[in-house]
């Protein structure tokens, strides 16, 4: 990264934000005559081959921590503007959490990539609307065109994308079968007008809601008889 880059700019500032919903990719950034060099562990990249199928509460947990992630982004007056798979990284199981010097938690889940990241001085809901979405670009067009886009609503809509590639990629999977509910939430999420898109804060609590209900339900189906259940 150039010294002088936003995205050196966005990422030392998260960095310094001390919080369980900081889920920037821990790092050392080592400053050259002109560069910074931002060495981070080598963490397993979210994509095709890694999309957490296994089960619904595997998947949900990777959504709630994401959307937790942006969040705290957003509380924090940053769109993350280029929110997609490949930006995420998990730490697995045969990650060494002690080496040096990151911290890193097994089964979480981080974000890296910051290059189309901003600052802004308003935050979610506060009328923000920016006409250079090319100059830095998400993985996904909006909907809503390119002229006028709230960052913030554009990051709920890439997460909506993202749930949506991982539940289409679910499909392949026999034991595997996406709930009609979570669908339902990457309708909302995904909506082509934005001003009918959830807050971030919003989609958390739904996400968690989500999670809690699935692990009841499942709860209920293993310990007691079906004709109960």
């Amino acid at each position: 990264m150039r010294n002088d880059s936003n995205e050196l700019e966005i990422l030392s500032k998260l960095l310094d934000l001390q919080s369980p919903r900081n889920h920037t990719v821990p790092c050392e950034l080592i400053r050259c005559s002109s560069t910074t060099l931002a060495f981070m562990p080598s963490l397993r990249v979210l994509g095709d081959y890694n999309i957490p199928c296994g089960s619904i509460r595997s998947l949900l947990d990777v959504v709630t921590q994401m959307a937790e992630a942006l969040e705290f982004m957003h509380d924090h007056k940053i769109a993350f503007s280029d929110f997609a798979e490949l930006n995420i990284v998990l730490a697995t199981d045969n990650i060494p959490v002690d080496f040096p010097p990151f911290n890193i938690v097994k089964g979480r889940c981080y974000l890296i990539d910051f290059g189309s990241a901003r600052s802004f001085s308003k935050g979610p809901g506060q009328g923000l609307l920016t006409g250079d979405f090319y100059s830095y670009p998400g993985h996904f067009v909006p909907p809503e065109g390119t002229d006028a886009v709230d960052p913030y609503a554009y990051d709920v809509y890439s997460l909506g994308k993202m749930i949506d590639h991982c539940c289409g990629y679910a499909v392949w999977k026999p034991t595997f079968h996406p709930p009609k509910s979570l669908r339902h939430i990457v309708a909302m999420l995904m909506s082509p007008n934005p001003s009918l898109r959830p807050t971030m804060r919003r989609t958390v609590k739904i996400t968690r809601a989500l999670q809690s209900w699935i692990l009841s339900t499942t709860l209920l189906y293993k310990f007691l008889p079906m004709r109960v259940a």
